[in-house]
């Protein structure tokens, strides 16, 4: 699936298959990070726990260490960090809903980012996780380019900064206590010229 939008213009150059029902896989961290921005400050601390370190992937975080949302999603978006986004989404979850439980807050997180879809129009779109990592056999999250489309106009209109950082090849970002190198998944960022934002995604089901 293919959609060329002019956003200056709004109006569409290319389209194929715009309406295709697709997994996204990492994709899927757009939204997890327009609806983090929307329920609390960017400067808010979320502290890393053991539970959150075990999704798949290993980005380096540490037990109680504890970032600004702000940095901790340039990061994840950076390196489509799974561990960093279970993170947020728990940290925020339990936080709104006033619980311990982090994966109940978890859960109501994820509803949080179903709902956001449906108010912004994006009609094929649904999340599993905050992630996209794959479920068994069913993607963690779906939707068309038409809907992707609707939500980065939306980002870039109301939260343009949730997408600053990932233009750039390489980060160094600061949590309370160390000092982490975010890498790029996105490997020609920097040769792209005027890019001024990027995210990869892939998994089993969705490809790259």
């Amino acid at each position: 699936s293919v959609l060329v939008y002019d956003l200056v213009d709004s109006r569409v150059l290319y389209r194929k298959n715009e309406l295709a029902q697709l997994p996204l896989a990492s994709i899927t961290k757009l939204m997890t990070a327009l609806v983090a921005v929307e329920l609390l400050p960017r400067d808010s601390k979320i502290t890393i726990r053991q539970e959150f370190l075990r999704e798949e992937g290993d980005s380096g975080f540490l037990v109680d260490e504890s970032w600004q949302l702000k940095d901790l999603l340039d990061f994840s978006l950076v390196t489509s960090s799974n561990d960093g986004m279970r993170s947020v989404a728990s940290v925020i979850g339990s936080q709104i809903l006033k619980t311990e439980d982090y994966e109940l807050g978890r859960k109501d997180f994820i509803q949080k980012m179903n709902l956001k879809a449906k108010e912004l129009g994006m009609n094929q779109s649904f999340f599993v996780n905050e992630s996209g990592l794959d479920v068994g056999n069913v993607g963690g999250g779906y939707g068309s380019v038409t809907d992707i489309n609707l939500l980065m106009k939306y980002i870039i209109s109301n939260h343009s900064e949730i997408l600053e950082a990932t233009k750039y090849q390489n980060l160094s970002i600061e949590s309370d206590t160390n000092s982490h190198t975010a890498k790029n998944t996105n490997d020609i960022a920097f040769s792209i010229p005027g890019l001024f934002a990027s995210k990869t995604g892939f998994t089993d089901m969705a490809g790259g």
